[in-house]
């Protein structure tokens, strides 16, 4: 078929077009622009593309990994994961620090994505998709496990997911909602709000009780279970420290006393510094505890003042 001479010119610019647009795609494909690579970059939930130092980087297959990087490293720019073991590159090398060459990198015969470093029930893949730590039952250390905070919707690896003062465990514990920071939309964040709590020693029965914002937290160490021969107390030694700002409205101490005989028997306070000294606390005896109400926190037992004089 003839061509009209005056289109010529035309068909010869568009066939040039097409051309050096073909060159472009190839020339770019490793950018990530052309092809499925650039339609994995385009779905990445980060930047695939970054500067840094001067230089520009690229993800092309958007596992969290630079073109540059996988290629010095031996890996597959193209392909987020290089091994096939259901991790993709990043993850492996970043996260839960397995070999992204090889798909078994213990070699017991489980892939690296269905290991359970921690053995919390979650696999690495889960722990990378929770964003979780692969190698920590809880890993923010709130009192959650991992599987127990994905359940409750809360952040892995933040111990106060929304940032009110209290953490997840309490908030759970007391009905609240660890992942709204006011819970029943009073105004009020729930960590200012006015609650009474009650907190076990570790070590024994001692415990206290504070009336005050939800966001106080209190840490009761036993020292001495106050058995011993040449012990004067007539009861564990404890050492109560809040762990979080707060001013209480009130706390009240009981210390459980291990003698039949009750008579005179007060709670003494000592503040721990060299300089302070154990005082006798206005007390009463309550089924079998010494009870007080005290205004700051330190170390406390109960002694009789008749037989120690609190120095």
């Amino acid at each position: 078929m003839a061509i009209d001479a005056r289109i010529l010119p035309v068909v010869i610019s568009l066939l040039v077009v097409l051309a050096i647009g073909a060159a472009i795609a190839v020339v770019f494909q490793p950018f990530g622009l052309g092809g499925d690579s650039g339609a994995a970059a385009e779905s990445c939930e980060w930047n695939t593309t970054w500067q840094q130092n001067g230089e520009t980087y690229h993800d092309e297959d958007c596992d969290r990994i630079a073109n540059a990087v996988e290629n010095r490293r031996g890996l597959d720019p193209h392909d987020a994961d290089s091994d096939d073991d259901g991790l993709d590159d990043g993850a492996e090398l970043y996260i839960v620090r397995t070999d992204p060459h090889d798909p078994d990198t213990d070699g017991d015969g489980v892939l690296d994505s269905e290991e359970d470093p921690d053995g919390d029930g979650l696999t690495n893949a889960e722990e990378v998709e929770a964003g979780s730590h692969y190698d920590l039952v809880d890993g923010d250390r709130d009192g959650l496990t991992d599987p127990q905070e994905i359940a409750n919707g809360t952040e892995p690896l933040l111990a106060d997911t929304d940032d009110d003062g209290v953490e997840d465990l309490p908030e759970l514990q007391r009905g609240t909602d660890p992942t709204d920071p006011d819970s029943d939309d009073d105004g009020v964040r729930d960590g200012n709000e006015t609650v009474t709590q009650t907190f076990e020693a570790q070590g024994s029965d001692a415990s206290v009780t504070v009336r005050g914002p939800a966001r106080v937290s209190l840490e009761i160490e036993t020292r001495n279970d106050g058995r011993s021969e040449n012990s004067v107390a007539e009861g564990p030694v404890i050492r109560v420290e809040q762990d979080h700002d707060g001013d209480f409205e009130r706390a009240t101490v009981r210390i459980p006393i291990h003698s039949t005989e009750t008579a005179g028997l007060a709670v003494h306070h000592w503040d721990g510094t060299q300089s302070g000294r154990w005082s006798p606390l206005d007390s009463r005896i309550e089924d079998g505890y010494a009870v007080a109400e005290v205004h700051e926190f330190g170390y406390f037992t109960v002694v009789d003042p008749g037989v120690w004089g609190g120095g």
